[in-house]
């Protein structure tokens, strides 16, 4: 039986089983997150402790992901995502144990977020590189997209499922059932065929990162405009997310329904936007998409800022999440696009460490902005950011395309 377009890259067994255990692990990723703000919350009361957790949780993606990237070069990308989900699974199930043991402090919460972060950091550029010996060059770029609406598919139900574990069960419950995902994920990976073994063109070298920024600025030029908005918008666009407390509360007037709302909207969008990538994103359109989700995203953030109706913030936000994802989609796709096997996993650590590993420097910006100006200017400041790089990279990136015609 064909698939349809959207779900082509399923016919590859392999890529079925990591459809599979990524499909569990992300909802019990999700359902963790909940009960773990929720933990703090109980802990301290305080909103210090939720932004330390939450700084501790992402901070690795900055200092390892470049790293990480030049490690998924190195060796067998399968052994590897198997030893972290094993890490993983210990990670959760020892904060399980210590809230059922009452020996869970904030403390020992942001030393083993940190722990997942390093977790994540090592396993997103493996995954990624890993993804191209799934299910091969032609089917990579719809493997990418179905691999991104899988995290926003979760991201809607996962939720959802935590608060009702806590509610019912308890907050180490959804520890427990976190560290039950990923070993789903562990055995679908150990059901796999392919290695992911190391390309035999691989050079040694201290770190290698220095042979991929080469490469990149040198034959894979038609990335570098893609990449560099990916930076700005992770600095300057994406701490929307983190204030959207502040305009349900304070902006719109609202409490936790609202945010809820807000936050379930923001996520539909992300979702469509993963399946319109995965439904008619290629190798080919991939940079026109790239385009089209950044204009769309900072066209979305002025509307919600100054918004001051809850149905008309909801759908901003819902432009919003399809621009922002249709443009890290497509961005990830020319990416892997340019990358060469033996350097693949080295420019998919710069991508992660673009997207996640300014992040959390993002958030601080974001508040500053908003302490400084007010939320609503925060995200006008964040915009034009976002709208010039766009409107610069692509200008350089027409020049660039001139001058290479001249010659």
């Amino acid at each position: 039986m064909s698939l349809p377009l959207t779900l082509r890259a399923l016919r590859h067994r392999d890529f079925q089983l990591y459809f599979a255990g990524q499909a569990i692990s992300f909802i019990g990723t999700w359902m963790q997150s909940v009960a773990q703000g929720w933990l703090v919350f109980q802990l301290t009361h305080s909103s210090f402790w939720l932004g330390l957790v939450g700084f501790c949780a992402s901070f690795p993606f900055f200092l390892f992901s470049l790293w990480a990237g030049t490690i998924a070069d190195r060796v067998p990308k399968r052994a590897l995502l198997v030893w972290i989900q094993v890490w993983s699974a210990a990670i959760a199930l020892g904060l399980g144990l210590s809230i059922s043991c009452k020996l869970v402090t904030p403390w020992l919460v942001a030393i083993l977020s940190f722990a997942g972060g390093i977790a994540r950091a090592l396993e997103t550029p493996t995954r990624q590189a890993f993804l191209i010996e799934l299910v091969g060059r032609e089917d990579l770029p719809n493997a990418v997209a179905l691999n991104s609406s899988l995290f926003n598919g979760a991201r809607l139900l996962g939720p959802a499922l935590g608060g009702w574990l806590v509610a019912t069960w308890g907050t180490a419950s959804c520890f427990y059932a976190n560290a039950g995902s990923f070993v789903v994920a562990w055995a679908c990976l150990v059901a796999m065929q392919a290695e992911g073994l190391p390309s035999e063109c691989t050079q040694e070298g201290r770190t290698g990162l220095p042979e991929a920024l080469g490469f990149l600025f040198r034959e894979g030029r038609e990335a570098l405009e893609p990449l560099g908005v990916l930076a700005v918008v992770s600095l300057f666009g994406w701490f929307y997310s983190t204030l959207l407390p502040y305009f349900a509360g304070a902006i719109l007037a609202g409490g936790a329904k609202e945010l809820g709302l807000l936050v379930s909207f923001n996520g539909l969008g992300a979702l469509l936007g993963a399946l319109v990538t995965a439904r008619h994103g290629s190798f080919e359109l991939a940079r026109r998409f790239s385009r089209l989700g950044i204009t769309l995203f900072c066209l979305a953030l002025p509307i919600f800022a100054e918004s001051r109706l809850l149905p008309l913030s909801a759908g901003a936000l819902s432009v919003a999440g399809f621009g922002l994802v249709l443009f890290h989609s497509s961005c990830n796709i020319c990416v892997q696009k340019i990358a060469p096997d033996e350097l693949r996993g080295r420019l998919l650590g710069v991508y992660v460490f673009l997207y996640q590993g300014l992040f959390p420097f993002g958030n601080l910006l974001g508040g500053w902005f908003a302490h400084t100006f007010g939320a609503p200017k925060a995200l006008w400041i964040g915009s034009l950011f976002c709208a010039s790089a766009a409107f610069g990279m692509s200008l350089f990136s027409q020049l660039v395309s001139l001058g290479n015609k001249a010659r």
